[in-house]
């Protein structure tokens, strides 16, 4: 069976308004990204035990698990009003390359297709390396999130 799913032009606008003294102060940005085939939403209720939001793998495809290559943009809303949302985001190979990022009440983390950090103080020092997982748990409690993966 051929695939009846045409690949479309995937536009994240980014939109900061805000007046300062009666200036313009904020920016609008905005970023298409062609030959998405592949969308995944997902909402979902997140505690304070670590879960897997995001896993990258070179070969396979499968519940949430993407092809690296593929994917072209990766988004993390928290959706809670009071509580933070903690992200672990580790590399490919060695669980020791990591680092973590808090997500406020309302904020979101975003990621286009590089897929790549490294934890080196200096930019000059840095060796990049893959994504493989990013993990996510409420700071507290329990929080609603919002997870957004296009692939092409």
């Amino acid at each position: 069976m051929a695939s009846t799913v045409t690949p479309a032009t995937l536009t994240v606008t980014i939109d900061e308004d805000i007046f300062l003294h009666g200036v313009q102060c904020g920016g609008k940005n905005t970023h298409t990204i062609t030959n998405i085939a592949e969308m995944s939403r997902r909402i979902m209720t997140l505690g304070t035990t670590e879960v897997t939001l995001l896993q990258l793998d070179n070969t396979a495809n499968a519940a949430g698990t993407f092809i690296r290559s593929a994917v072209k943009w990766f988004r993390v809303t928290n959706l809670d009003d009071a509580i933070n949302l903690v992200l672990l985001v580790s590399d490919a190979d060695s669980p020791s390359e990591a680092f973590e990022v808090e997500v406020g009440p309302g904020e979101s983390f975003l990621l286009g297709d590089a897929l790549r950090f490294d934890t080196a103080t200096s930019i000059s020092g840095a060796t990049l390396v893959n994504i493989r997982d990013i993990n996510g748990a409420a700071a507290s409690s329990t929080i609603d999130v919002e997870v957004i993966v296009a692939s092409t």
